[in-house]
């Protein structure tokens, strides 16, 4: 045999993975390898989460204190512009990493492997070239349209060039990968941190937009930079990078349809995408930079409530690709709904809260000129309990090659949050992306939950 020797060492020594056995109470739970593992990588992921949005709160406070709501408003529409051109541009390479990656390095296909990470990495920097080359000719487009003078394009089309450092998609597929949660944990801190250091200088020394946005480029310089070094690190620690030298062509061999699951995954990751940063740039053009500002804390405070489900989901891809390169229908299952479960009761615990409290909240933290979102708030945090609910059943898809499946759901599930966007919002206000947002959650619960139910009943069929 050649290669390197247990390259998914650092996974650990469980690997109960059957999730099968008739187990019963909490002991059982726990005994469950997959579940286990999750809540592990899960709670790596919670430290630096937690304290990415901790410092990211008190950033934005310090922010919206020291130079306005106006202001804000602004910074908020140049980062949405560049993130929603990212997005758009970028494909979800770790996902392939994760689906095709799993069962190369089970299998010892080492060079199919390193194939894989070098076809990965490819789709990164190309799509990140073309995302800060569609961004430099978009810009002096959209400006009259965000309330941009022409003086601000300039900086805009050079903060693009922090697209490059966010398309990170195999650093961060491969780290998920080796187990590496406790390095995504620290990165997802860093930038945050580079913001609010920033921000205490602005709030004692003051300071204007461009260095806000000079603050904000280089929390994501630095962000990217440490997945990027430390991806080459794991690799490199498992010997994943020696090996005859690779050309460019037949990368994709071995990683059957692995062209059809990357455009399918890219597709809808983005379509995803487009509901966050997309609707700041909506409701932005609406509203003025001031209800941008107002829908971004918004969005922001209520993304606490959901904040487990997003770490959860990174975590819980890995332990989908492993039962299903397996077929193991009952660990799948027993997954899905225990998963679903422990975000059901977060839920019930955390809304309620944000639901009594919020207004107080938002005067307290932000001041008294940002109450006025606290019923966007309300709306946004109902959407969020959905979320929790849901968190698993796109994964669940996805890892089990119904891509396409989600794809449909999830154009489904945008078409409704814009349509509801661009209706509801010049008739009622600022609360009609609150009522949009409400809506996409419930219609993507319904559509992946009758997806996946349809896809159990179908795999049973086949066995029987």
């Amino acid at each position: 045999m050649t290669g390197p020797e247990d390259p998914l060492a650092s996974r650990g020594a469980d690997e109960d993975d059957s999730g099968s056995e008739d187990v019963r109470g909490v002991q059982g739970w726990l005994a469950d390898g997959p579940l286990r593992r999750l809540l592990a990588n899960a709670s790596l992921l919670i430290g630096g989460r937690s304290l990415n949005g901790l410092f990211n709160l008190a950033a934005m406070t310090l922010i919206v204190r020291a130079v306005g709501l106006e202001t804000f408003g602004s910074l908020v529409l140049v980062h949405a512009f560049a993130n929603t051109i990212g997005d758009l541009a970028k494909f979800q390479s770790w996902q392939a990493v994760l689906r095709y990656g799993t069962p190369a390095l089970e299998a010892e296909r080492f060079t199919d492997f390193r194939r894989l990470v070098k076809l990965t990495v490819m789709l990164d920097l190309g799509s990140a070239l073309f995302g800060i080359g569609a961004a430099w000719v978009a810009a002096p487009l959209l400006a009259p349209h965000l309330g941009w003078p022409p003086t601000l394009v300039p900086v805009v089309q050079i903060y693009s060039l922090s697209i490059l450092f966010m398309v990170t998609a195999t650093p961060t597929g491969l780290l998920r990968l080796f187990d590496r949660f406790d390095l995504l944990s620290v990165s997802n801190a860093m930038g945050s941190l580079v913001r609010l250091v920033g921000a205490v200088w602005i709030f004692f020394r003051g300071g204007d937009l461009e260095f806000l946005l000079a603050l904000w480029f280089s929390s994501v310089v630095v962000n990217g930079l440490w997945l990027i070094g430390h991806s080459i690190r794991a690799l490199s620690a498992r010997e994943l990078l020696r090996g005859p030298r690779l050309g460019y062509r037949g990368l994709a061999s071995g990683h059957e349809r692995i062209a059809s699951f990357v455009l399918t995954t890219h597709v809808n990751t983005t379509l995803s995408a487009s509901m966050r940063h997309l609707a700041t740039l909506v409701v932005g053009s609406l509203l003025g930079p001031a209800g941008a500002g107002l829908y971004d804390v918004s969005r922001q405070v209520t993304t606490l409530l959901t904040r487990l489900a997003r770490l959860m989901k990174p975590a819980i891809y890995p332990e989908f690709a492993r039962l299903s390169a397996r077929n193991d229908m009952p660990g799948i299952r027993q997954l899905l709904l225990r998963s679903m479960a422990l975000m059901t009761a977060t839920g019930a615990v955390l809304v309620l809260p944000f639901v009594l409290f919020g207004r107080t909240l938002l005067g307290f933290v932000f001041g008294q000129e940002v109450e006025a979102a606290y019923a966007l708030v309300v709306w946004m945090a109902l959407a969020a309990a959905i979320r929790l609910l849901a968190f698993p059943l796109e994964p669940a898809l996805i890892s089990t090659g119904r891509a396409g499946t989600a794809l449909v759901v999830r154009a489904t599930t945008v078409t409704v949050f814009l349509t509801c966007l661009f209706t509801l919002i010049p008739r009622i206000g600022l609360i009609g992306s609150g009522v949009a947002t409400l809506a996409a959650a419930i219609v993507a619960l319904a559509g992946q939950g009758l997806s996946v139910s349809a896809w159990f009943r179908g795999r049973k069929a086949g066995a029987t």
